[in-house]
């Protein structure tokens, strides 16, 4: 596991390298945003998340993982039977923005390499970079059930399972209050979904079966390292939906 953390580092610290010039496109001197074409970008890049979760599946032994595309949700990867260790889950759950990662970077590369004989070209990679920067910052946040929910219940959860319990129950509880002061209805079904799975998480199951102390704190530095990335990557989109 020690190779693969440090190449999830080395992608981190390459797009760092990267972008600590800005977030500006190739030759242009305005910030990024997704116009029309930014939702099919944004479909694109769920699927290679989702494709990433897949993949994982497979590799712990899962072939009959698939996922499905949902309308204003995004994606989902599914088996019939749930993983089979903690661990397990942990690879399946980082393996999504994991690869988004690889993918991420390797498109900011392409794009700042670009000519400016071909801007529409580096354009476009910049925006499926940035969105899907974006996407993946936001699944990684520690709102269960996304990735960053998950992965916070699998890793923390291992030294203090009920208080991450009602910490995950309390972040969802702020987003609800958030949801009714700026009147948004789509916000608060996400909120009130979330609370309710993280309700549901069961701290004396995440207590008998716990991740290797080792495995939770290198997941920890995973968790970490793909959100800085991802916020160095995605922060020109993020930024447009953050509360003024």
């Amino acid at each position: 596991m020690i190779l693969e953390w440090a190449l999830l580092g080395t992608v981190a610290a390459m797009t760092w390298a990267l972008l600590r010039g800005g977030w500006l496109p190739p030759g242009g001197a305005q910030p990024i945003h997704a116009g029309g074409s930014g939702i099919l970008l944004a479909i694109l890049s769920v699927v290679v998340h989702e494709y990433g979760h897949v993949a994982a599946f497979r590799v712990a032994g899962h072939s009959d993982a698939r996922f499905r595309l949902i309308p204003l949700v995004g994606g989902v990867a599914i088996s019939a039977r749930p993983p089979a260790t903690p661990a397990h889950d942990l690879f399946i759950t980082i393996m999504g923005p994991g690869i988004c990662l690889i993918a991420m970077a390797a498109a900011w590369r392409l794009a700042l390499g670009m000519p400016t004989t071909s801007a529409g070209a580096g354009l476009f990679l910049v925006q499926f970079a940035s969105i899907t920067g974006a996407l993946n910052l936001f699944n990684l946040l520690p709102i269960y059930p996304l990735d960053g929910g998950r992965i916070a219940a699998l890793t923390l959860g291992r030294f203090a399972p009920e208080g991450v319990r009602r910490a995950l129950m309390g972040i969802s509880l702020l987003i609800v209050a958030y949801s009714v002061l700026s009147f948004s209805f789509l916000i608060l079904l996400f909120a009130l979904i979330s609370f309710k799975a993280a309700k549901d998480l069961n701290p004396h199951a995440m207590a008998r079966r716990p991740l290797d102390v080792g495995m939770a704190i290198n997941g920890l530095f995973a968790w970490a390292a793909m959100s800085g990335a991802f916020a160095l990557g995605g922060w020109a989109i993020f930024r447009g939906f953050l509360p003024g």
